[in-house]
């Protein structure tokens, strides 16, 4: 491939890789225009780094945006002829072979480089590109033999022996992807793997119980859009993005457009990319108006077909059910023995995912003194069929709002199971439930000193004093600077996102970690 060979982009403006493209509404046709502009922007940041993986996956004509397949074919010529690659090359080149106008002007190619925060993904986006390229080979094969059936000159046999032919071709272009997010082996033949670091793990039934109102639907969907985008929870790292669905009973359409509206404003492009891909969110209050019946686990029951469909379709590694007393109306949630039959029923139709339970307490209790952060596991035991819950599940996840007379409502989060313990810790102010935040805010700050063990409060009392006399600094210059006994660099750098999660700690942007308040008295 020569660069002389982007000429045919001038002599034929509406040239195309797949001709399909050139239907009556063509973007209507399988695309993914921001994982495209990713896979571009990538490789001018980095060629060195992603090019072999790109060039390995996808050709020019995997790509459905012209500007696209012009500016790849580009790159594709320039590394054959071992030219080097930059934004400055790649511009040169294009306005060589008077294609500029054609791809947007120079501002283009900055455009896709500053939507690049990291070349680590970029595997994941080729692969995007190639399946969405791949659907549209097969539209293309299915026109085709649409056509060759009207023009009734051919027999079946010899239509559908051209249409196999066909699908074969399309088969051989398909690759196993080098790092497959999803691809895992048999449950029953593999060890479970973690997918929230010391939180949560494959095919763990998982009890997140509280109170109601008190934002225990907002903080499941911050795991999960960590979850579907690989984005750290609350300091605990996701191991990879993970596909999750969430079975709504209670959100309203327009509340969850409200939530989207705040996680594209806080998430990175690739992230939030990463986010639309991986979660799928089904909102069942209009579900429920076409069926007569209510959702129930009893068999063969109209409510039962709804549910076992709704799990069963679900394209989630890790599917939430919220509210629980939604999905089971049949169920006695007082009798112990009752819901272990229908957690048991859940079980056999999820099928080997990791699903979350949703469950409140019961109401009685809602008020009751025992407060979550004074004794979890005692104030645990007031969820609605508790004995039977807490017995099934693989971990028990609690939320609860506190009541200070000093700093008001804090919700707290906690987590206990057979190989975690989470102590209560305070994570977002009642008033800022509904907009993503990670760490505490300003007002919860002091509340959340009385939570820090005695080592954690010597070690950030440590780090307050390093970074007091030398300013924002890399975790390396904070360690190499701690005096000595306080910590090793593997714990400080254990709890360093701890710290930066929960607010204490924040960083600037560039890894370098300054001291959120450095007005405060001694701790």
């Amino acid at each position: 491939m020569s660069l002389q060979a982007l000429s045919k982009y001038r002599s034929s403006p509406n040239s195309s890789a797949h001709q399909v493209i050139q239907t009556a509404q063509p973007e209507r046709l399988p695309h993914n225009h921001e994982a495209e502009m990713l896979v571009l922007g990538s490789i001018i940041v980095d060629p060195n780094g992603t090019l072999s993986e790109v060039i390995a996956r996808l050709k020019p004509e995997d790509f459905f945006i012209r500007a696209h397949r012009i500016l790849y074919e580009a790159i594709l010529a320039m590394h054959q002829q071992n030219m080097p690659i930059d934004s400055y090359t790649l511009l040169n080149a294009i306005r060589d072979a008077n294609l500029l106008g054609e791809i947007g002007g120079h501002s283009y190619i900055s455009q896709l480089m500053e939507i690049i925060k990291t070349t680590t993904s970029v595997i994941y986006y080729a692969e995007i590109v190639r399946k969405k390229s791949l659907l549209r080979l097969l539209i293309e094969v299915g026109q085709r033999v649409i056509d060759l059936s009207l023009e009734e000159t051919r027999t079946p046999d010899e239509v559908l022996a051209t249409a196999l032919g066909e699908l074969e071709s399309v088969e051989s272009l398909k690759s196993p992807l080098v790092a497959r997010p999803y691809d895992y082996a048999q449950p029953n033949v593999r060890p479970k793997t973690q997918q929230v670091e010391n939180l949560l793990r494959e095919r763990d039934l998982v009890l997140w119980i509280g109170p109601e109102k008190q934002g225990k639907t907002t903080v499941l969907y911050q795991l999960c859009v960590s979850l579907a985008s690989g984005r750290e929870f609350l300091g605990h790292k996701v191991e990879r993005p993970t596909r999750v669905t969430y079975l709504d009973f209670e959100t309203e359409p327009e509340d969850l457009q409200f939530r989207i509206s705040q996680y594209e404003r806080i998430l990175t492009p690739y992230e939030f990319l990463l986010m639309k891909e991986n979660l799928e969110v089904i909102l069942l209050r209009e579900e429920l108006l076409k069926l007569d019946d209510e959702p129930s686990l009893k068999s063969g029951s109209p409510g039962h077909r709804l549910l076992k469909r709704l799990i069963t379709e679900a394209k989630g590694e890790v599917l939430v059910l919220d509210p629980f007393q939604e999905f089971a109306t049949d169920v006695n949630e007082l009798d112990n023995q009752d819901v272990r039959k229908a957690l048991k029923e859940i079980q056999r139709l999820t099928q080997g995912k990791t699903y979350i339970v949703v469950h409140h307490l019961r109401k009685a209790d809602e008020r009751s003194l025992l407060k979550i952060n004074v004794d979890f596991r005692r104030w645990s035991d007031r969820v609605r069929g508790a004995q039977a819950f807490k017995g099934k599940a693989d971990s028990v996840f609690g939320q609860s709002l506190v009541d200070d007379d000093d700093l008001g409502s804090i919700l707290y989060l906690g987590a206990f199971g057979k190989r975690l313990t989470l102590d209560p810790i305070p994570i977002v102010d009642s008033e800022q439930t509904w907009v993503w935040k990670e760490r505490l805010s300003d007002s919860s700050l002091k509340e959340a000193e009385s939570t820090l063990s005695e080592k954690d409060r010597a070690l950030l009392n440590a780090i307050r004093e390093v970074l007091k006399s030398g300013g924002p600094m890399l975790r390396s210059e904070i360690a190499e600077k701690l005096p000595k006994g306080v910590s090793s660099r593997v714990t400080l750098y254990r709890r360093i996102p701890r710290l930066v999660a929960s607010g204490f700690l924040k960083d600037t942007g560039d890894g370098r970690l300054m001291f959120r308040q450095p007005d405060w008295d001694e701790l």
